[in-house]
């Protein structure tokens, strides 16, 4: 990982590249998501108006190997109406995907990381984080962090698996903590 570097995402010079990364990851189990042609780029462009936004990415020799983003829980209302009403200045930790040639060697720690340090920068205390119950890698890397569970979400999605779309019911876990 010494050479892998992690820098701010710049949307008109990593975008396609991120993208294409971002497609990749999460077409792989769990998610099994196929998103239709400019739908990853329209995200990324509409999230950039985001509130206290961080979008980091992990470069090695020029390539995009990694991606992380997040955002004030503001313009995250889904999770937002999960948890309780008084929460306020709350840092949304949304997207991490690492490219499976890479993964296992501390590239999505190091995003992790660089994300918290922004995060702080921004002058926030309090994270939360939402992922699968099958997630249990990403779950353990905020357990150690000292987050903890704070609301399940129960959701069915459709999912692009063996060239059909299925509908699967999965949990999503919510956990919150302090940087």
């Amino acid at each position: 990982m010494s050479s892998v570097k992690i820098r701010e995402f710049n949307l008109s010079i990593d975008g396609p590249e991120t993208a294409k990364l971002y497609r990749a990851c999460f077409y792989e189990n769990p998610w099994y998501e196929k998103f239709a042609e400019g739908e990853i780029e329209a995200m990324f462009t509409e999230m950039m108006s985001y509130r206290g936004l961080s979008c980091l990415v992990a470069e090695n020799a020029g390539q995009i190997v990694g991606g992380t983003a997040g955002f004030d829980l503001s313009c995250k209302k889904d999770v937002l109406d999960l948890l309780d009403q008084e929460i306020s200045h709350v840092f949304y930790m949304a997207e991490l995907f690492v490219s499976s040639n890479y993964r296992r060697a501390g590239i999505a720690e190091a995003l992790v990381r660089a994300r918290f340090d922004w995060a702080r920068i921004l002058g926030y205390s309090i994270g939360v984080v939402r992922t699968s119950i099958q997630q249990s890698i990403i779950i353990e890397m905020y357990y150690r962090r000292g987050f903890t569970v704070v609301a399940t979400q129960d959701v069915v999605s459709d999912k692009w698996i063996a060239g059909t779309i299925q509908r699967v019911p999965d949990t999503r876990v919510i956990m919150k903590g302090k940087f």
